[in-house]
């Protein structure tokens, strides 16, 4: 495997430049090979391919090194087995994003203020977690995980520790309140970037949690007490609520799939308390949702940034010959919603219902309500994409009365593109009560059938 690393890093890019740069990335891709040793691993490693075959043709020896460095990172976090390894770990990915958010693009402030915001914010995560691994080693004298769950059998002592871990591991996910840096990221990052940070470094923190940390807490129940279940619980849900929220007034579309990925970590944390409760299936179904998600998301990433659409109102482009990657962005958004028989209804359904074994049925109706409102969003998307081009181009007809950057109209154009907006309207509106509708019954069946 680790040959098959080096020459694909030696491909993208030392057929193009054969300068130090192609040298330091094909030997970063010998190290990342010989590190591939369970699934997990693999998995990620795949991800990150994909991501770099999209922007192959970038002749930039930069960025692909950055990006080895990331993924190099991530798989030490998940392999990692002593905390030490596994706050240089976290250094490393945390650095490195900072580079790949700070690369050349055109949006200049944009990029400098979400560079800046990632940057501290990192910095403060850096030293929660280091604060967390501090306090962990002095209540134990240990600096193996595997020791600390052997003493975690035995023992019962203080644990700050891991509740400081587990809060500055949230910050990787983007979950409230550190989430404020994941959206601006969105906005002013290059897009290949913005499709990498959504995934790679999402599922690396997802698996590190359900493999050692809720190891840990196997028994929190008995040593914990309620603290920790109500942090996790009290994340979950200010997580769910402000992406719901503050994602309906949102028409970058960039932005939107921010609150978007903000929303669904209110679920990902649900799953993963869900973990104790229950069995270590728990596990596959936190790696099924990931991988879902994931997919999803890369796709609906890849055709926003394919056709360069930043606005809502940019969707318009594929109403008139694109009708393949407008079917496929609908389904796309339907699976980000729920609905059957996509991939997303099931993997969501998993999680609800290892929610309701888990005996949490209040949280779970309050993330359901949230996922109902932030549906919203989804289905303006769809709106848009639904429109009659006609319309449009009938209202483009009149841009030849710009004089000086200002449309001039007298009565009876504005009343006809009053006319045009109107029949838009009334086209789309039984399609989108059809849509609403199964919406709600959708979850009124399925939660009357699980209770």
């Amino acid at each position: 495997m680790s040959i098959i690393v080096g020459v694909y890093s030696y491909y993208i890019d030392g057929k193009e430049n054969s300068d130090r740069h192609a040298i330091l990335n094909k030997t970063l891709g010998w190290i990342i090979g010989i590190t591939l040793i369970n699934f997990n691993n693999w998995l990620i490693l795949i991800g990150g391919l994909m991501i770099l075959t999209i922007v192959l043709k970038v002749k930039e020896s930069e960025w692909v090194f950055l990006v080895l460095i990331n993924i190099l990172g991530i798989i030490i976090m998940i392999n990692s087995k002593e905390i030490l390894s596994f706050y240089l770990s976290i250094e490393i990915q945390s650095l490195s994003t900072v580079l790949l958010i700070s690369y050349k693009y055109k949006k200049e402030g944009k990029r400098i203020e979400a560079t800046l915001k990632y940057f501290f914010l990192s910095g403060l995560n850096s030293c929660i977690i280091l604060l967390g691994l501090i306090q962990i080693w002095m209540n134990t004298g240990l600096d193996n995980w595997i020791e600390l769950e052997i003493y975690l059998d035995i023992e019962k002592w203080e644990t700050i520790g891991f509740k400081v871990l587990i809060f500055g591991l949230f910050f990787k996910l983007g979950a409230a309140p550190l989430h404020y840096w994941i959206v601006d990221v969105y906005e002013a990052a290059q897009k290949w970037i913005v499709k990498f940070l959504a995934t790679i470094p999402k599922v690396a923190v997802i698996q590190f949690l359900s493999m050692r940390m809720m190891i840990l807490y196997a028994h929190w129940n008995v040593i914990y007490g309620q603290t920790f279940y109500w942090i996790g619980m009290i994340i979950s849900l200010w997580s769910s609520v402000i992406g719901a929220i503050q994602g309906l007034n949102q028409r970058n579309l960039w932005r939107l799939m921010g609150y978007s990925t903000i929303m669904n970590n209110g679920f990902i944390i649900l799953g993963i308390y869900c973990f104790n409760w229950v069995n270590n299936l728990n596990n596959e179904i936190l790696t099924l949702y990931m991988g879902v998600y994931a997919i999803t998301i890369i796709g609906i990433f890849y055709i926003l940034m394919w056709y360069n659409i930043e606005k809502l109102e940019d969707l318009l482009r594929l109403n008139t010959y694109r009708e393949i990657e407008k079917i496929t962005l609908t389904i796309l958004l339907f699976s980000l919603i729920g609905i059957p028989p996509l991939l997303g209804f099931f993997s969501k359904a998993l999680i609800m219902v290892t929610a309701i074994e888990s005996n949490m049925y209040w949280f779970l109706c309050w993330i359901l309500v949230t996922s109902v409102i932030s549906s919203y969003y989804y289905l303006r998307i769809i709106e848009q994409l639904t429109l009659d081009n006609r319309g449009w181009t009938e209202f483009n007809k009149f841009s030849s009365l710009k004089k000086g950057g200002i449309l001039k109209l007298g009565k009876q154009e504005k009343w006809t593109i009053k006319i045009l907006m109107s029949q838009i309207r009334l086209k789309n509106k039984y399609e989108l009560e059809v849509i609403w509708l199964s919406q709600i019954l959708f979850f009124t069946i399925f939660g009357w059938i699980l209770i």
